[in-house]
């Protein structure tokens, strides 16, 4: 079974609010020895924010309201400057007492600082790249959409043939001609034997022999399943006269 976006999203920030929490725990270890360094207050508040911040955007759809792309993105833009300048802040630190164990602790709290800006880089560049494929390919409001919501709001299918449009004999199930955008038109559908003078080009071919096989066995009317990319789409049902 293939991992979702939303279950490896939550998997991800989960990583970085462990890390963080490590971080935090690192630090008053090193402050309890001796260290007394004066950016020890950075080396909690930044750890602190990046972990509250990690356990809300993972907790907030279960017990709050939905995370827009938008607000996600925000989030995690603000946190990185400060993730940079701690893993400066921590690499220059001195240690006054230079005694072993405070140095081995302070390596590893500078390498967890710097795996967790790479995480937050990484995170932040990931999700802005896919909402920007999304907005430019056919769904112009991605950036409001819940990031958590099923189906998924960053179709990887259509944004693959998107970018790679080579590739689009690899994923039938998304094939949509992206060079004409998303059409939000309302399409007229009629079963055959319908009164009405209205009939997509399927239904008036189809003839009277059609009409009678469908009224003679429903079950018969073939049902096709939308593509990710009609999900988003509305379907329109009007009752003719």
């Amino acid at each position: 079974m293939a991992l979702s976006f939303r279950t490896a999203r939550k998997l991800w920030m989960g990583f970085i609010a462990l890390l963080s929490l490590i971080c935090m725990f690192l630090a008053v270890v090193l402050w309890i020895h001796g260290h007394k360094s004066s950016n020890f207050g950075a080396l909690i508040a930044i750890p602190c924010f990046a972990f509250v911040g990690a356990v809300w955007t993972i907790l907030r759809k279960t017990f709050f309201s939905p995370q827009p792309v938008c607000v996600e993105v925000t989030w995690v833009l603000a946190l990185l400057p400060f993730q940079i300048v701690l893993g400066l802040f921590a690499s220059e630190a001195d240690n006054p007492r230079h005694s072993h164990f405070t140095d081995v602790y302070l390596e590893v709290l500078v390498t967890l600082i710097w795996i967790n800006a790479a995480l937050v880089f990484l995170y932040m560049t990931g999700i802005i790249l896919l909402a920007s494929l999304t907005q430019l390919s056919y769904d112009q409001e991605v950036w409001v959409r819940d990031i958590d919501s099923s189906p998924c709001p960053f179709p990887f299918p259509v944004l693959f043939v998107y970018a790679f449009p080579f590739t689009a004999a690899y994923f039938r199930g998304a094939v949509v001609d992206l060079r004409e955008g998303a059409s939000t038109a309302a399409t007229r559908y009629c079963l055959p034997g319908c009164p009405c003078h209205t009939k997509s080009t399927e239904a008036s071919d189809s003839g009277p022999e059609s009409a009678n096989s469908v009224e003679g066995a429903p079950s018969s009317i073939p049902i096709r399943v939308p593509t990710t990319m009609e999900r988003r789409n509305a379907i329109y049902v009007t009752l003719g006269q």
